[in-house]
């Protein structure tokens, strides 16, 4: 099987959710401008969830003329430590879903092939 070409830099994961170490709905895009075309300007004013990248960077979103933009990257203690925890939520939901036996293993490529990019 080939793997997916994809910098974890680019990588952009958003967790719905209250917490930034609690993950809610988690959804992967393979670019941080994929991410911002999905959501809405009022997920951003309402603070509705947490936005990092795949190496564990977060992401502080604005928005301007009606579209969310990234404003920040900050380096982030933990960063990937979080990412792990959210392609784990994520991954647990997938399995769910499909009813198979998960990715081929717990490598965060794996993780990020196995639940697929939005959009």
């Amino acid at each position: 099987m080939t793997r997916a070409h994809f910098d974890l830099a680019d990588v952009t994961l958003v967790n719905e959710s209250a917490q930034e170490d609690a993950p809610g709905d988690v959804t992967l895009f393979r670019t941080t401008a994929d991410a911002c075309a999905h959501l809405e300007p009022w997920w951003v004013d309402d603070e509705e969830g947490f936005v990092i990248n795949g190496a564990g960077q977060r992401i502080l979103l604005g928005h301007e003329n009606g579209r969310v933009v990234p404003r920040l990257r900050l380096d982030a203690p933990g960063g990937p430590g979080l990412v792990a925890a959210w392609l784990q939520a994520a991954v647990a939901d997938v399995r769910r879903v499909r009813g198979d036996g998960g990715p081929a293993s717990d490598d965060i490529a794996d993780l990020i092939e196995y639940i697929g990019f939005q959009g």
